[in-house]
């Protein structure tokens, strides 16, 4: 099964709301560990769709950026030597570094448990990382 280009509009649209809730959230109390953690997944999946990315190389793009805050990020890819551009949408801000920074990375499976509930599973990452390396490919 293969998302739409709608689909996949649709659902960073709701990926966006989703960051905007659990920020608001945290303002007001920013110990809910539950929050940060809904953070921490949701800006990796829009990583993970926005960039064409594989999980772990979305997560590895996340860690750096959290690490040195800048908007394009080189990460390695699952080819030895070869590496993939990582955009950071500019939406992602200070507060997301705040309320991630110290948290440890994600585990795969609750990170595609959290995804599937937006419609996107593992196989569909691989599928948009496929794609986006024949993109680059024909660039």
């Amino acid at each position: 099964m293969e998302l739409s280009q709608e689909e996949i509009k649709r659902i960073l649209e709701e990926l966006k709301r989703i960051r905007e809730v659990c920020i608001e959230a945290l303002i007001y109390n920013p110990r809910r560990t539950s929050y940060k953690r809904r953070l921490q997944y949701t800006n990796i999946l829009i990583l993970a769709l926005e960039n064409k990315l594989w999980f772990w190389e979305a997560v590895e793009c996340y860690r750096k950026w959290i690490k040195n805050y800048e908007d394009v990020i080189a990460v390695e890819s699952e080819r030895v030597g070869e590496y993939k551009i990582c955009i950071i949408p500019s939406y992602f801000n200070k507060n997301d570094i705040i309320y991630t920074k110290g948290l440890r990375p994600p585990d795969r499976i609750d990170f595609m448990i959290f995804s599937r509930k937006f419609g996107v599973t593992e196989e569909m990452l691989r599928k948009f990382e496929k794609m986006g390396r024949k993109c680059r490919e024909i660039q």
